[in-house]
């Protein structure tokens, strides 16, 4: 996987940019503070639900893109960490819980309703 780019910087350099808005008119335009706009841009912080929203709103993008570009990012840098030795949460689950193979399926293209796990997943797995 290469570097995505930071959500941010595709803001300032993609949207803000061209457009030729300020930060302080596009957190205007976008109803936040300069400052909260800024930090996006900068890195300092990442892309909210809400702030991928308001992009949407504005016509910028879709809000699940923006969010998908953050989780991206955020993903690639974990990746450039060392991860702890970590264990299979499903070791011997499967025979004590017949439905636990449908978790480990679990895709981002089911989650959007397209597969119906059925209501004894959830139950099983908070009620456990």
């Amino acid at each position: 996987m290469h570097k995505p780019p930071r959500p941010g910087a595709i803001i300032r350099d993609e949207v803000l940019a061209p457009l030729n808005l300020s930060i302080a008119e596009a957190a205007d335009r976008l109803v936040m503070s300069r400052d909260a706009l800024s930090r996006v841009v900068s890195g300092e912080t990442g892309i909210s639900a809400e702030l991928a929203l308001r992009l949407e709103q504005a016509g910028v993008s879709t809000a699940r893109a923006w969010l998908s570009m953050h989780a991206n990012y955020d993903l690639w840098c974990a990746m450039q960490q060392e991860q702890p030795p970590v264990r299979a949460l499903e070791d011997g689950l499967s025979k004590q819980r017949p439905n636990s193979a449908r978790i480990a399926n679990i895709t981002p293209d089911n989650l959007h309703g397209e597969i119906d796990f059925g209501p004894e997943v959830g139950r099983e797995v908070w009620e456990g």
